[in-house]
């Protein structure tokens, strides 16, 4: 539960209330920063929180800062920051203390190729989805996470494979279909192109 309202004074804030869509009734969840932020809207993002729950964040890569209760707190990988029911936070930052147009590019990039791995490795369909032009998408990508994004699909796709070929027991012709290939044949080149392995090889190693 999202609400923008005005602290005493005319400073904006948003009330930020617990919940989980997923498991409404769990009382926790665990989200990595991408997830968290694709659930708020960019001028949401742009306030103050005040919460009505506990958060823990551990930071895992990055720098920037992030400002509780009027503290600024440095943020590189390995802080962790407790923010009790009651205080009010502003969520990290990059160094320069600019979002940046490219973080709201590369969300919606995130979002959508959680909706589209499996019918699209095609990067110009996801720019063109997500209303940008591919260079601009790239630049996103390659600033947000180290890779074009093609890469980044590519990844997706990969990790997708190995969750399937390890905890299920798809043929890997099924896998195949499933991800979105015409032929097992061209899903194995792709998938030991991007691991190194072959999916036989690779279902063998995780489940000896």
């Amino acid at each position: 539960m999202v609400k923008s309202g005005h602290a005493p004074g005319g400073a904006p804030f948003a009330e930020v209330g617990y919940r989980n869509p997923d498991r409404p009734l769990l009382g926790v969840e665990v989200l990595d920063y991408t997830s968290l932020t694709s659930r708020l809207s960019a001028e949401v993002l742009a306030l103050p929180h005040r919460l009505d729950f506990h958060v823990i964040t551990l930071v895992t890569g990055g720098t920037g800062t992030a400002r509780v209760d009027f503290v600024h707190r440095p943020c590189t990988p390995g802080t962790v920051l407790h923010v009790s029911p009651g205080q009010v936070q502003q969520l990290p930052r990059p160094a320069d203390g600019r979002p940046g147009a490219g973080d709201e590019v590369y969300r919606r990039f995130q979002r959508e190729l959680e909706r589209s791995f499996a019918s699209s490795r095609n990067a110009a369909d996801y720019a063109a989805r997500a209303g940008y032009s591919l260079r601009t998408l790239n630049r996103a990508c390659q600033a947000a996470a180290g890779h074009t994004a093609k890469e980044c699909i590519d990844d997706r796709v990969a990790l997708e494979a190995k969750r399937l070929l390890a905890h299920t027991d798809l043929a890997v012709a099924a896998i195949s279909r499933r991800l979105g290939f015409s032929e097992p044949t061209n899903f194995g080149k792709f998938f030991c192109r991007a691991t190194g392995h072959t999916p036989g090889a690779f279902r063998a190693q995780e489940r000896p």
